[in-house]
């Protein structure tokens, strides 16, 4: 039996045919960056440490550099993270140097304290109303700490003491209410300095 796949133009009624694959995967033609409608409607936000403190040269265990938690009630919003990023301030300029993200995703944890107030990805979205919570230097459980990102590194003799660590997360990270994310920074010489950063958007998602 033959299907027609139409839509319904809702300003004036009329059906409007949709293209699709033989496997059935529609075609869309994208007109906004992704996220953009997210940011418009004032979902997004992010989050980043005021001052930088010495990466960790092993697995970390504890102690987080920075730690997100999700304040709300059961039922409440999710997190998506959108990405991770951190910049470093200092690093033995004789050496490479080399650094990359630890992160720990805690299933439950206990309310930290919050230090730094979200900023809005939206202009204008200055005065956070949400119930995320961002610690920076928190103890935490250690419910597993995993790699990510690429490393970055810099070159001998480099005595600037300023790079970047940006690693996109696009959705693959979600914060249920009451959970958390904690972030470090791992590299090869604790002369290396970093303040961490998350940015997210909160959204009420249907968890199975």
């Amino acid at each position: 039996m033959d299907y027609e796949l139409f839509g319904v133009r809702i300003s004036t009624g009329n059906k409007v045919s949709l293209k699709a694959t033989k496997e059935g995967d529609l075609y869309i033609a994208q007109n906004l960056p992704p996220y953009a409608l997210a940011t418009a409607a004032g979902r997004g936000w992010q989050v980043q440490a005021t001052s930088a403190v010495a990466v960790t040269t092993t697995i970390p265990t504890t102690t987080a550099l920075g730690t997100l938690y999700n304040g709300e009630n059961g039922g409440g919003k999710s997190y998506v993270i959108d990405r991770l990023f951190a910049n470093t301030e200092g690093w033995d300029a004789g050496n490479y140097n080399m650094f990359f993200f630890w992160i720990c995703i805690h299933p439950t944890m206990t309310k930290p304290t919050s230090d730094i107030t979200p900023k809005g990805l939206r202009g204008g979205d200055t005065n956070y109303g949400g119930k995320a919570i961002f610690d920076i230097g928190a103890t935490v459980l250690n419910d597993g700490w995993y790699s990510r990102a690429n490393s970055e590194r810099t070159a001998a003799g480099n005595v600037d003491g300023m790079a970047n660590i940006d690693h996109p997360v696009e959705g693959k990270i979600v914060i249920p209410p009451t959970c958390g994310l904690s972030l470090h920074v791992g590299g090869n010489d604790s002369n290396i300095t970093a303040q961490v950063g998350v940015s997210w958007y909160e959204v009420q998602l249907d968890l199975a």
